[in-house]
């Protein structure tokens, strides 16, 4: 009886949040986990392309890219070195990596870097300080992911908390940020509010269109239309099917109610001495 492979997470694989996940470069044993996951974005924080001269690194973008075609996820690469004992990244591009996490659109979405490590750790901080996490539960999450001999650097700590780069806010936010409600300030960070696009509203008629629709259901009433009495007056000023004691003929009182509700009664004696 033949078994199913095993399912074999990324090295450092980790929930982030509800439909956010992190990790290392996967690699082709981790291919049927992540397709688990219905992954719908995947973040790659890795250096060179497809293009790259060592061989090793071409395949294993050529094999992600090709998971990513067959399984119709969304690959977002940003070119980013390999961690060397400082900081491999500005501000600026972890502000676009973070304001692309916090889109549910994106959503279920998988972040990586070569190991999982400190550049992948580096993007999970400013996201915890976005959360408005204490910074001393921050580090001790990003040394969880880090080797045995590795530690938080000075340089890694003072980019976090001194992080000013500005990242963009959409209209709709996941539910685990700030209860899924934008706010209006940040107390450590800049943020861009995007404001949701404009509801179409339904184009009123202009004040001469409005007129001349007047003119023409007075007209109507005067020369007492069939249309006007039984579409207009019968099927919505009367209803309510409330007897009335004006003592004026029933034609006399639907137009007195038809024009009242358009607000005609200036116009109402005219139509009286017509004699019509």
């Amino acid at each position: 009886m033949m078994t199913a492979p095993p399912l074999i997470p990324p090295l450092r694989f980790q929930i982030v949040e509800e439909n956010l996940y992190r990790g290392a470069f996967p690699s082709l044993k981790n291919y049927r986990f992540l397709r688990r996951l219905k992954l719908k974005t995947i973040i790659s924080l890795t250096p060179g392309d497809v293009s790259s001269a060592d061989i090793r690194e071409f395949n294993s973008h050529e094999d992600l890219r090709d998971f990513c075609q067959n399984e119709g996820v969304k690959l977002i690469h940003f070119n980013v070195a390999k961690h060397a004992g400082m900081v491999m990244m500005t501000p600026n591009l972890v502000a676009r990596v973070v304001s692309l996490m916090i889109r549910v659109e994106n959503y279920p979405l998988y972040v990586h870097c070569r190991d999982g490590g400190n550049n992948t750790g580096l993007v999970i901080m400013v996201l915890r300080r976005l959360q408005n996490w204490n910074l001393s539960s921050i580090f001790i999450e990003f040394m969880r992911h880090l080797k045995a001999s590795e530690t938080l650097s000075r340089e890694e700590s003072q980019f976090v908390e001194s992080f000013r780069a500005v990242i963009d806010v959409p209209p709709t936010i996941p539910k685990w940020l700030w209860q899924g409600r934008v706010p209006t300030y940040h107390p450590t960070m800049q943020l861009n509010i995007i404001s949701p696009p404009p509801s179409k509203v339904p184009k009123s008629p202009s004040n001469k269109e409005t007129t001349r629709r007047r003119q023409e259901i007075m007209q109507d009433i005067t020369k007492g239309s069939k249309r006007v009495e039984t579409s207009l007056i019968r099927g919505l000023l009367l209803a309510n099917g409330r007897k009335s004691d004006d003592p004026r003929s029933g034609k006399e009182q639907s137009q007195s109610r038809l024009i009242q509700g358009l607000g005609l009664e200036g116009l109402y004696p005219l139509t009286r001495r017509s004699g019509r």
